[in-house]
């Protein structure tokens, strides 16, 4: 027997959290499998029915939605119903599981030696394992076939707490590229704490010496955890990025109530002069686990900074100063991003989840509530076929953020990079007291010019 909830419904596609709260729209959701739930399947239909179709307002969108819906044919729907038998048995077969790629997870003592009977799991779903616990296990590994030799083993991290230790964190996806990096990372981090985050997962791919200095500076502050990502198997830059999501997303579990997953050059804004946890606040429904947010690109014309070099300097570099042409806002499956309950969430995708275990699995929010700002880099970069999809994305306009967030932001920017590059300047004569102390000369007295070649204090 099968049960088909009412997609379409307004408890299911609202626009707004306060629909999910109306008489009668209340659902207790199964857990959704993503072997077992044929809607998604219709999901994928209609998007495709409704590629390139644009709306000018809601009741349009959902005019849209209704008529794509009803043309989608009925043989649609018996095929896939046809499909179940063969697709419930797969999961029996493979006892609840995923149904492919299957992997071997293996369990090592506080000496690093393995302790016999390893634990059969599947990778789902990319580049993620589910293993079991095992008594005496202080490292683990996987592999392939179970008399494969493992992959070097790792030491297992006990993240299991009471209850959360924060209410709104934030996961910043792969850094990487070419690009300078240290202008994007304070106005990334400051920004994100104004709206009310009070921590941060950020992954490293590559960055220059000069960006991990500031880096460094929030780890050591207790404000972020750096996830360096490294392993001898190649995978471009951008491959990274869905296993950053679900490796941050399971960091959270139990860590925060609420994590957003966003990337360097996004920010999350909400409305009416409203920070992300207040309208967080707002949200009372149990149901909530996902929030959907749309985006709107700002086009962005060329690289930051290597250096800070001034006050001046620095403040009209900052992204949210220097750019302000504002695309209209995306559709819903243009490359959205969200806000989750990570131990509501099974599996993540790079945009939304791919599975739940309560909850609705998605709840879109409405534009006017809030969007995510995407400072999109229209010159160069790895995936040049989104920064050409910014030109299709009009009409645009010139847009800023709230005034008050801006000056506010400015201040603590600045003074986070003066915090960690404005060196405190010293003349030759105090640094030759603290060199005599060491018994030797500081190089500056001789010869006069060296602070000015070497154009720094400290050597």
């Amino acid at each position: 027997m099968f049960l088909f909830l009412p997609e379409l419904s307004i408890s299911h596609i609202s626009l707004t959290v306060s629909c999910l709260r109306a008489p009668g729209t209340h659902h207790e959701w199964p857990n959704q499998s993503p072997d077992l739930n044929p809607i998604e399947h219709m999901w994928e239909e209609l998007e495709r029915r409704l590629k390139g179709v644009r709306a000018s307002n809601a009741d349009q969108k959902f005019a849209q939605l209704e008529a794509a819906w009803k043309s989608i044919p009925m043989t649609v729907v018996q095929t896939l119903l046809d499909l179940m038998p063969r697709r419930c048995q797969a999961v029996i077969d493979a006892k609840g599981y995923p149904t492919k790629n299957k992997v071997y997870c293996r369990y090592f003592d506080c000496h690093r030696r393995e302790i016999p009977d390893v634990f059969q799991s599947h990778v789902f779903p990319e580049s993620t394992v589910y293993c079991g616990r095992r008594i005496g296990a202080k490292y683990i590994s996987i592999s392939k076939r179970v008399d494969d030799i493992p992959e070097p083993p790792v030491k297992i991290r006990n993240r299991v707490t009471l209850i959360p230790q924060h209410y709104f964190t934030v996961c910043l996806a792969t850094i990487y590229g070419p690009e300078p990096k240290f202008v994007q990372i304070v106005d990334f981090i400051e920004y994100h704490k104004l709206q009310g985050a009070t921590f941060f997962h950020i992954y490293l791919r590559n960055a220059s010496a000069y960006d991990r200095m500031l880096l460094d500076d929030y780890v050591k502050s207790g404000e972020i955890e750096l996830i360096v990502l490294n392993d001898r198997y190649w995978r471009a830059d951008f491959m990274w990025h869905n296993m950053q999501i679900n490796d941050c997303h399971m960091r959270n579990i139990n860590f925060a109530k609420w994590t957003t997953l966003i990337d360097i050059d996004e920010r999350l804004e909400i409305k009416n002069e409203l920070r992300v946890v207040d309208y967080l606040d707002s949200i009372d429904n149990p149901n909530v686990v996902n929030l959907h947010f749309n985006i709107q690109w700002v086009l962005k014309y060329q690289s930051s900074p290597a250096k800070f070099e001034s006050d001046e300097q620095f403040e009209s570099n900052l992204v949210f100063n220097q750019y302000h042409n504002t695309s209209r806002v995306g559709g819903i499956w243009r490359q959205p991003k969200c806000i989750i309950r990570p131990d509501k969430i099974g599996a993540m995708t790079i945009h939304t989840p791919l599975t739940v275990y309560h909850g609705f699995i998605r709840t879109f929010v409405n534009s006017t509530i809030g969007v995510v700002r995407h400072y999109r880099n229209v010159d160069g970069g790895v995936l040049i076929n989104n920064n050409n999809n910014a030109f299709t994305m009009g009409p645009y306009q010139l847009t800023s953020i709230d005034q008050e967030t801006g000056r506010r932001l400015t201040e603590a920017c600045l003074s986070r990079v003066k915090q960690v590059y404005d060196t405190v300047q010293y003349s030759c004569e105090e640094m030759e007291k603290v060199y005599l102390r060491h018994n030797f000369d500081h190089p500056c007295i001789k010869d006069p010019g060296y602070l000015g070649s070497k154009n720094q204090t400290n050597p």
